[in-house]
């Protein structure tokens, strides 16, 4: 019964995220602390190694770490990448939802919410008024969309990387 009552409260944290990251291109701060410690009780209720989510997290450090030098290597000064380029919103997205995956399976959908992420700003364009992407709005739908084939399979599908196969 925990289970299902974290696994709704999940849903509609994400929904929460979908609606102001689309509507506004922000998201409350709460929301993604809402989603961590909901990430949290569903490794603890699951019996998953409470501390496994640092090996995606490190992932996501690894990266913004990349994405801020790359930048500032071209820009050919240190530059603040939250200013312009990715929101910080964004990052503390990619880090909250770290305990919900292993880490092969936090790679595949965060390599996979970038081409859905792509692909959405080149089909939008013309209707995006601002010139900023939605990303967390994006893969909170992406996860939303993960959760709810996960729960119709009766797979565990994010902790596991083939979980493609039988």
């Amino acid at each position: 019964m925990e289970l299902l009552i974290l696994n709704i409260l999940l849903l509609v944290l994400l929904g929460g995220i979908v609606y102001q990251d689309f509507k506004y291109r922000e998201i409350h701060v709460l929301l993604i602390v809402g989603i961590f410690f909901v990430a949290l009780g569903l490794v603890w209720i699951t019996d998953k190694e409470l501390l496994a989510f640092l090996r995606p997290f490190l992932f996501v450090v690894v990266v913004t770490g990349g994405v801020w030098s790359y930048i500032s290597i071209r820009q050919k000064k240190i530059i603040d990448p939250f200013s312009h380029h990715i929101g910080l919103g964004d990052i503390l997205f990619f880090a909250a939802i770290t305990p919900l995956f292993g880490l092969h399976s936090y790679i595949l959908f965060f390599i996979t919410g970038m081409i859905l992420a792509i692909l959405f700003s080149l089909v939008f364009k013309e209707y995006v008024k601002q010139r900023l992407i939605p990303l967390a709005g994006i893969l909170a739908c992406l996860l939303m969309l993960l959760k709810i084939v996960s729960w119709g399979l009766g797979k565990e599908i994010f902790y596991k990387f083939n979980f493609l196969m039988v």
